[in-house]
C-alpha cells in the first residue's frame, strides 16, 4: 500500500521545529512562501521563491531541513530545492515517479521593460536582512509617504 502524506502538514511541523534553531528575523527572511512541492520517491522538493535562496538553503539550511523532515516523516531520503510560484499539493504519494516536465519550474523567463526595470525586482519579493534592513524601511518610507515636489 503506497502511504498519503499531507505535504502541507509535514511542512507546517517541519517549520515549527526549524523556527526554534534560527532567530526570529532568519526564520522570517528565508522561511517565507516556502513549500514543499512534492515528494518523490523519498525526496522532498521543496520550492523557493528564487535561485537565490536556492543556492542560500543548501549552502545554509540544507542539513537542519533534511534533518527536520527526515524525524518528522521517516520514508525522507533527501531534500531538493525547486524554483516554484505555484500553491503546493496538499497531499502527495511517496512512492510517485518523477514527472516529466521538470523544467517548467526552472523556466523563469524574465523581460526588462522599456524603463529597465526589471518586474521580478518587487518590494514583495524582495529578501530584508540585517544589512539591508534601514535601506528597505527607508524606500517604503518614500513610497508610503513621498515627498511634495515644488516646481518653480
Amino acid at each position: 500500500m503506497i502511504q498519503q502524506i499531507d505535504t502541507k502538514e509535514l511542512w507546517q511541523n517541519a517549520l515549527t521545529e526549524i523556527e526554534l534553531h534560527l532567530s526570529k528575523t532568519t526564520f522570517a527572511t528565508w522561511f517565507k512562501n516556502t513549500h514543499i512541492v512534492d515528494i518523490v520517491d523519498g525526496t522532498v522538493r521543496v520550492g523557493v521563491a528564487n535561485e537565490f535562496i536556492r543556492e542560500w538553503f543548501i549552502s545554509k539550511h540544507s542539513k537542519l531541513i533534511l534533518k527536520t523532515l527526515r524525524d518528522a516523516c521517516e520514508q525522507v531520503r533527501s531534500v531538493e530545492y525547486v524554483i516554484s510560484k505555484s500553491e503546493p499539493v496538499s497531499q502527495t504519494k511517496v512512492e510517485k515517479k518523477a514527472p516529466e516536465h521538470n523544467q517548467a519550474l526552472f523556466a523563469d523567463v524574465v523581460q526588462i521593460k522599456e524603463d529597465g526595470l526589471n518586474p521580478r525586482y518587487t518590494f514583495e519579493s524582495f529578501v530584508v536582512g540585517p544589512f539591508n534592513e534601514l535601506a528597505y524601511v527607508a524606500a517604503q518610507s518614500i513610497i508610503n509617504n513621498p515627498p511634495i515636489i515644488i516646481q518653480a
